[in-house]
C-alpha cells in the first residue's frame, strides 16, 4: 500500500481551507474588538496609545511567532517566558561587568535562548518526553537559574546601558521632548514593533515558501505519514523548539533594553499571552493548522484587550483571569472545529 506524501501532496502540506476561514473570522473579531475598545475609552484612539499597544506587545509578538512554529508541529512551549527572562538576566550581568563588548553580549543573549530551546528539543524529540512536561521543567529550571545567577535581585544597568542595546527600545522619528506628553502627538515608530514585524515576515516566508515550512505543517498534521515519507521528524520537531528559544533571545534584548535591567521574575506568564495569541489567531493545538498572519492578529487582539483593561482601570488580578478565559474560549473553538 502506498504511503501518502504529506510534503508533495498540497492537501496535506498546506493550511487547510477551514484554517483560512478561521483566519478571516479572527480578523472580524479583531475589528469588532477595535471598535468596542474605542467605545469604552476616549484615550484608545489617540496616536500615543495606539503606538504603545504595538510597542508594549512586541515582546509577546516575537514570542508568539516562535510559539506558532511549536504549535504547528503539535507541540507546546511553556518555557518561552522564563527562557527570555534568564537570557535577559545573564545579558544584564555581562553588560554590567563591562568586560564584554555589547556586540558579544547580544550574540550571547541569542545563543542562550537557542541553547535552552535546543535542550527542549532534545527532551521532546530525542528523549520523547511530552512537550508539556519537558517545557514545564525548563520553565522552572530557567527561573531557578536566573534567580541563582542574580542572587534573587534585579541586575540594574540604568544609564550605563550601551547604545547598541538601547537601540532595541528606541522610537524612530520621535517628536521633541516638549511634545512627548501630548497624547495626540505622534510618538514615533517603535524599533521593537519593527523587529516584531521583521520576525513575523521572516517566519511567514519560512513557513509558506520553503520545504522546511511544509515539513513543519506535515509533522503537525500527520507525523506518521511524514515519517514514512522519509522525513526525519525528530530533527524537524527539535528545530521548532530551537527557533522558539532563539526568538526568546531576541525578545530578551527588547525586554532588557526596556527595563534597563535583568530581572528573573518580572514578566512571568508571558508564555500565556504567546499561547493565547497563537490560538486566538487560528493555530490548532492539535498541530498542522495555523498561520503567522493569524498569530499577528491574535497578538493585536490580546494587546488591545490588555490595553482596554488598563485604560478602564480593571483590577490587575482580574486581568489575568480574563486573559486565561480568552485562551479557554480559543481552545474550545478549535476543538469544536476539529470535531
Amino acid at each position: 500500500m502506498s504511503t501518502p506524501d504529506p510534503v508533495s501532496n498540497p492537501s496535506k502540506s498546506k493550511p487547510r481551507r477551514p484554517a483560512a476561514f478561521l483566519q478571516y473570522r479572527s480578523s472580524i473579531v479583531l475589528a469588532l474588538m477595535f471598535f468596542v475598545a474605542a467605545g469604552l475609552s476616549d484615550r484608545f484612539l489617540t496616536p500615543r496609545n495606539l503606538v504603545q499597544v504595538i510597542s508594549q506587545n512586541s515582546v509577546v509578538g516575537i514570542l508568539a511567532v516562535g510559539m506558532t512554529f511549536v504549535i504547528l508541529a503539535a507541540g507546546i512551549d511553556l518555557s518561552v517566558g522564563s527562557m527570555m527572562l534568564f537570557a535577559g538576566v545573564v545579558t544584564a550581568g555581562i553588560l554590567k561587568s563591562g568586560q564584554v563588548a555589547p556586540g558579544s553580549a547580544i550574540v550571547a543573549c541569542l545563543g542562550i535562548g537557542a541553547l535552552l530551546g535546543l535542550t527542549n528539543g532534545i527532551l521532546v524529540a530525542g528523549l520523547r518526553l511530552p512537550p508539556f512536561i519537558a517545557t514545564l521543567a525548563m520553565q522552572v529550571g530557567a527561573i531557578s537559574m536566573g534567580q541563582l545567577y542574580s542572587h534573587g535581585s534585579p541586575i540594574i544597568i540604568g544609564d550605563k546601558l550601551p547604545q547598541s542595546i538601547q537601540f532595541f527600545d528606541l522610537f524612530l522619528f520621535a517628536p521633541p521632548a516638549t511634545q512627548r506628553t501630548d497624547p495626540h502627538a505622534f510618538p514615533g515608530i517603535p524599533i521593537s514593533g519593527v523587529i516584531f514585524l521583521l520576525v513575523a515576515v521572516g517566519a511567514w516566508i519560512v513557513l509558506t515558501r520553503t520545504r522546511y515550512g511544509r515539513y513543519v505543517y506535515a509533522l503537525g498534521g500527520s507525523p506518521e505519514a511524514t515519517r514514512l515519507s522519509g522525513i526525519n521528524i525528530r530533527v524537524i520537531e527539535a528545530s521548532v523548539y530551537v527557533i522558539s528559544g532563539a526568538l526568546a533571545g531576541i525578545a530578551a534584548l527588547v525586554y532588557t533594553a526596556r527595563l534597563q535591567s535583568g530581572q528573573a521574575l518580572y514578566g512571568l506568564n508571558l508564555e500565556l499571552d504567546a499561547i493565547a495569541a497563537a490560538v486566538i489567531g487560528g493555530a490548532s493545538l492539535m498541530g498542522g493548522v495555523g498561520t503567522i498572519g493569524g498569530t499577528v492578529i491574535g497578538v493585536l487582539f490580546v494587546g488591545i484587550l490588555i490595553n482596554v483593561m488598563q485604560l478602564r482601570n480593571v483590577d490587575p488580578y482580574l486581568q489575568g483571569g480574563i486573559r486565561a478565559l480568552a485562551i479557554v474560549i480559543g481552545v474550545l473553538i478549535q476543538t469544536k472545529r476539529k470535531n
